[in-house]
């Protein structure tokens, strides 16, 4: 596929349109053919990952693994903090973190021993669907 005079092929385009529609979620890739399909937008998985991959070697797109083993995708912003719901795997990000705040406690703790690159974190619980138990007093999951 040609690449337009901005760098970037259609697919890619219509990626970040699919990511930035998404309004916070987590994308895997299969989610996102799943949407550029419903689009009328033809692609084969291994082009949905190889654009994935270009768009988050240029700093547009994160991979987040949040407690899985497979990656979701999100358009690249501020970092921010993941709740991971081990129950029933819902995810929600708490956005906005003080990026120097948190990087200057690292570099603090561990001065020049440790360079950061890129950073995300994730908090592991249940959420508030998942910690309410049922009339007979059992948790829903």
């Amino acid at each position: 596929m040609r690449k337009p005079s901005n760098g970037l092929s259609k697919a890619q385009r219509s990626i970040l349109g699919i990511l930035g529609g998404a309004r916070g979620k987590h994308l895997r890739a299969e989610e996102v053919l799943e949407s550029l399909r419903s689009r009328g937008i033809v692609l084969h998985l291994s082009t949905v990952y190889r654009s994935l991959q270009s768009l988050t070697s240029a700093g547009l797109v994160k991979r987040n693994f949040l407690q899985e083993n497979h990656a979701h995708y999100e358009l690249a912003a501020s970092p921010g903090i993941h709740l991971v719901c081990n129950s029933c795997g819902r995810v929600r990000e708490i956005g906005n973190v003080d990026e120097k705040r948190v990087l200057g406690a690292v570099k603090k703790h561990l001065g020049r021993r440790f360079t950061v690159l890129d950073w995300q974190m994730s908090l592991t619980g249940r959420c508030s669907r998942c910690s309410r138990p049922d009339k007979g007093g059992h948790y829903v999951r």
